[in-house]
């Protein structure tokens, strides 16, 4: 069953936007019912549920703590139109914790053996490979010829999320519209972050690692060949995504590459390096196109005045509200009021953003100014927790010079777990679907299965 949760998590439309955007689709549904199915084969795990007494305590705060500055927001800015509504915002509250415990049980109750760990990380390498060729390579094809386009649209018209009142979908497809591509998510740098975060990690881990996904004993170089044409066709892709979140993606990736690479390998990836700036320096030159491309989307990025300002307005509205924050949902407001004057002429504030809503355009503004301190520092705090463990129990038996399966997929695991949280916490500057269910499931997968994985390195 573990094979399934990626796969599934992908398909983020939303049925309906009278509900919270991770309940209102596919996944919800599909998760729900597989964690009924996994709770009916093991009765025991949901009444006597393996949830430590503080995190009960936290998801009580979140709901006290949220409950109040909710109703502070509303006291203040209830009659704005920028405001959601108070039984929306609890709502939409409400319907997050859901989202992260389906996501921590789905989890908890497909991932107990070493074979679970194994299947999730190889369904997740074949979800990309699918991906890529049925939906990926298309819309790159349809965003640039007149070809595919049908396939594209018919496509994004049953499984593209879509944002309400935006025209980026018009020709029937936003890759068909804008010329981008963005997979199922409602734009391409939200597929920059979900390809990053969901996929890469492993990819990384195993090229580095030099893992073959496949079989344990198998030691061919074909996985690894496979491996390493996915790594580069994935760069490929986010670089056609045209957009700044994928490009930080890739210079992101083949840095923390390089940096879990042995040292044979830094050489050969310092001399390949080299080569692909001496092409890109040559195609920068020589291919209108490619220097259009990198200089509207990277070196001369222009309508960046709302993502700064309104980084900058999340920044103010958390100094002004450090503790509780200001609630689920009520940034708008706040927004509109604290983006300096400068970042407010521009086309997209006057006629979108100051209208239907001023969206959160930080992931870590966004937890900062909505959530405050006491929500946001306990989880920081565990994340830190859990990686300071995994490093140092990953010291003790390199030092033994220990290189047995366990110990070589724990090796895997745990620098995919790495290269995950430097990936998610850098673009936590830009904005992405932090909370969709295939950015928790990797999160709560790298923490079970290294805990599986360190209880049979201990038992052997």
């Amino acid at each position: 069953m573990s094979g399934i949760l990626i796969p599934i998590s992908l398909f983020t439309k939303v049925f309906s936007y009278g509900l919270p955007g991770t309940i209102a689709g596919l996944p919800f549904v599909a998760l729900f019912i597989l964690v009924l199915f996994q709770a009916s084969q093991r009765t025991d795990t949901l009444v006597k549920p393996h949830i430590p007494r503080a995190t009960i305590l936290y998801v009580l705060l979140v709901l006290v703590l949220q409950f109040w500055a909710i109703g502070r927001s509303y006291e203040t800015y209830g009659d704005s139109i920028q405001g959601i509504g108070v039984s929306t915002s609890f709502v939409d509250i409400i319907g997050l914790v859901v989202t992260v415990i389906l996501a921590y049980y789905a989890i908890q109750l497909t991932v107990v053996t070493s074979k679970n760990i194994l299947t999730f990380i190889r369904s997740t390498i074949v979800t990309l490979i699918v991906f890529e060729l049925v939906v990926l390579i298309p819309q790159i094809i349809a965003a640039v010829t007149p070809y595919m386009h049908g396939w594209v649209n018919l496509m994004g018209t049953l499984f593209e999320k879509r944002w309400h009142g935006r025209n980026f979908y018009d020709n029937g497809s936003y890759a068909t519209t804008m010329g981008r591509i963005n997979g199922f998510e409602a734009e391409a740098g939200y597929l920059a972050g979900q390809v990053g975060l969901t996929f890469l990690p492993l990819l990384i881990s195993g090229i580095a690692n030099h893992f073959n996904f496949w079989s344990s004993t198998d030691k061919s170089k074909k996985s690894q060949f496979i491996i390493e044409v996915t790594f580069i066709v994935t760069l490929l892709i986010l670089f056609f995504a045209k957009t700044t979140t994928g490009f930080i993606v890739i210079g992101l990736s083949l840095i923390l590459l390089f940096w879990k690479a042995n040292h044979h390998d830094r050489l050969i990836l310092t001399f390949l390096g080299l080569i692909s700036v001496l092409f890109m320096i040559i195609a920068y030159v020589t291919f209108p196109v490619v220097r259009h491309l990198l200089n509207q989307y990277l070196f001369q990025k222009s309508g960046t005045e709302n993502r700064a300002g309104g980084t900058i307005a999340l920044l103010k509205t958390f100094l002004d509200h450090p503790f509780i924050g200001i609630g689920n949902g009520w940034a708008g407001p706040y927004l509109v009021q604290n983006a300096p004057a400068w970042s407010k002429n521009n086309w997209e504030y006057v006629n979108v953003y100051a209208i239907s809503g001023y969206p959160v355009l930080s992931v870590w503004g966004g937890w900062l100014a909505q959530y405050g301190a006491i929500l946001v520092l306990p989880p920081l705090a565990y994340l830190y927790k859990k990686l300071s463990n995994v490093i140092g129990f990953k010291k003790s038996f390199v030092k033994n010079k220990k290189s047995d399966a366990q110990i070589v997929l724990y090796n895997v695991t745990s620098d995919a777990f790495e290269i995950f949280l430097i990936m998610f916490f850098v673009l936590s500057l830009l904005v992405f679907s932090w909370s969709e269910y295939y950015i928790l499931i990797c999160i709560f997968f790298y923490i079970q299965s290294l805990k599986i994985l360190k209880v049979q390195i201990e038992k052997e």
